[in-house]
């Protein structure tokens, strides 16, 4: 277990409920986005190749021990060496991690920032000119982030080379979104 850690709650002003934060100290980070796995190779021609060198193994040369524990690690040796020849392990590159430039955005922050204070106050005093005071905080921070989203959208758009087609791809992605915000409103009106 770390020795540092952080754990909290984020309130975003977008949805109904609190996300939970945790950040966990001395952790090493990449020094680049690319992150990579390891993948055993098994798919149905190594299968075959497999089954072909347990079959074409002289057995026999285990019986020649008389200890049980010599037989079983020579059992061993064979089917391991025949598992590590026949699936291999390949270094396969995962996606990159793309950071969230949306969020790392000065404005935002300050707004969120101010936002979490008015909403401690709205709840404190309950008022109606720290609740006025929150909602036009709240329609701020959401102005916010749809400007800089459509900021960012243009730039996106700017360094493609297929214009068409990063249209496109942003238009899919909008409208995912847009159902699945749809959908959630749908949800919410049949439980209420």
């Amino acid at each position: 277990m770390p020795e540092s850690y952080q754990a909290s709650t984020i309130n975003s002003h977008i949805a109904d409920h609190r996300k939970q934060f945790m950040k966990i100290g001395k952790l090493i980070k990449p020094t680049d986005n690319i992150t990579y796995k390891y993948v055993r190779m098994i798919n149905d021609p190594n299968t075959h190749l497999f089954k072909e060198k347990l079959r074409m193994t002289d057995w026999l040369q285990i019986t020649q021990y008389e200890d049980a524990e010599q037989c079983y690690d020579e059992f061993l040796e064979i089917l391991h060496s025949h598992f590590e020849s026949c699936f291999p392990v390949k270094k396969i590159k995962i996606n990159k991690m793309k950071p969230r430039p949306i969020w790392n955005n000065a404005e935002i922050n300050n707004i969120n920032h101010k936002l979490e204070a008015a909403e401690l106050i709205m709840r404190v005093k309950k008022d109606e000119n720290s609740t006025e005071l929150y909602k036009h905080l709240k329609n701020a921070f959401k102005e916010s982030i749809e400007s800089s989203v459509r900021e960012q959208d243009a730039e996106y758009l700017k360094k493609a080379t297929n214009k068409s087609k990063a249209i496109w791809v942003r238009s899919i992605r909008k409208s995912n979104i847009i159902a699945q915000k749809t959908k959630t409103r749908a949800h919410y009106h049949l439980r209420t």
